[in-house]
């Protein structure tokens, strides 16, 4: 499961960056007039978004198959409970 877990973080990580990327670029250009459209950021930010869908949809498909269940079930006991340490509990 170890090639599995690390497939899965690599996934993830790209996803966040191609993210992160994105919400950059949306920030760069909101106050700037964007009628004159540069090929050059029209380019990058399609690149971009490919890559949010890319690596969504494989995030996606991993996350519907019995492999991430069964993943899920092995590291349980290393999973953090976010709630426990908020107050709220279960």
């Amino acid at each position: 499961m170890t090639e599995f877990h690390t497939l899965l973080l690599n996934l993830l990580q790209k996803f966040q960056t191609a993210l992160n990327v994105l919400t950059m670029y949306d920030e760069s250009t909101a106050n700037k007039d964007t009628s004159a459209k540069d090929p050059t950021h029209e380019s990058a930010f399609n690149k971009n978004v490919c890559k949010v869908h890319l690596y969504g949809f494989g995030l996606l498909r991993i996350s519907r198959g019995r492999t991430f269940q069964l993943h899920l079930e092995n590291i349980e006991s290393f999973l953090v409970d976010p709630l426990a340490f908020s107050g709220e509990g279960r």
